[in-house]
């Protein structure tokens, strides 16, 4: 190979690697974390836009839980559909209205 073939593989690499890095490095870039808009050293968010608060769901289901963790839970309680056929909307509604659904508890535990 030419001189110049193998330095332009050599700076491939390079920059390959360091564009991995400054990636791999980047927020949201691990997949089991959840990030919790405004969690980051200031206020912990409120609940208060949500339809169904964690106060409506059974007692006990968030002992032990921060108020950051408890708003991260019901986010996606609120933002995703109950896909079991019970047109209650809301995986959070249909724990709250449903309770012998056997889709909506499972998910919220």
């Amino acid at each position: 190979m030419k001189p110049n073939v193998i330095v332009a593989l050599l700076v491939g690499l390079v920059l390959g690697f360091a564009v991995g890095k400054v990636v791999s490095g980047a927020p949201g870039s691990d997949p089991g974390r959840v990030e919790v808009a405004g969690s980051a050293g200031g206020a912990a968010p409120t609940e208060a836009a949500f339809a169904i608060k964690s106060s409506d769901m059974p007692a006990g289901t968030f002992t032990g839980m921060s108020d950051a963790q408890k708003y991260a839970v019901m986010k996606v309680m609120n933002d995703n559909t109950c896909d079991c056929g019970c047109d209650k909307g809301t995986l959070a509604n249909c724990v709250k209205t449903d309770p012998n659904c056997p889709n909506s508890p499972a998910k919220l535990k």
